[in-house]
Formats: C-alpha cells, sequence, structure tokens
C-alpha cells in the first residue's frame, strides 16, 4: 500500500496518478483511491478516469472493500485494464 498526498489537482498530478494506476493494473495489483476531496478529484470525473477508479470516503473503506473481493481485484474497475 502507497499513500500519496495531493494538496493541488493540476495535469501534472493527474498524471502521476494515472502513472501509479496503469503500473499496479499492469503488475496485477489493485488502485484505489481514499479521502479525496471532490475539489481534487474533478478532474477525474471530466476525465472518465472515475468511473475506471474505486474511490472510498476513507482508507478504512477502501481496505475493507479490498477484503471484500479476497485480492480486491476481482469486481473493481480499477483493476481493469488502463488505456
Amino acid at each position: 500500500m502507497a499513500e500519496l498526498r495531493v494538496d493541488f489537482m493540476d495535469t501534472t498530478a493527474l498524471a502521476v496518478i494515472v502513472a501509479h494506476w496503469r503500473r499496479q493494473t499492469e503488475e496485477g495489483g489493485v488502485f484505489l483511491l481514499a479521502g479525496a476531496r471532490y475539489r481534487y478529484t474533478k478532474a477525474l470525473w471530466i476525465t472518465g478516469l472515475a468511473d475506471r477508479m474505486p474511490m472510498h470516503d476513507t482508507v478504512g473503506e477502501a481496505l475493507a472493500a479490498l477484503a471484500e473481493t479476497g485480492s480486491g481485484a476481482a469486481n473493481s474497475p480499477g483493476a481493469s485494464e488502463p488505456g
């Protein structure tokens, strides 16, 4: 699990998030967003990435969702092939 804290969301931050998401999914992992405020995820909604990256209100909720699916990858939209 890696924690990335974002205080400002511009195209650079968006590129970092997408790069981490792609790397995780390409290696069979899962990428979950937790505790993100709308003003920071607005770019994800505009680009359609929010539909592919699971978002949770807290880290605890993200970990619980991951535990419910075993590996966390089974039913997770963030586990789909990036692209």
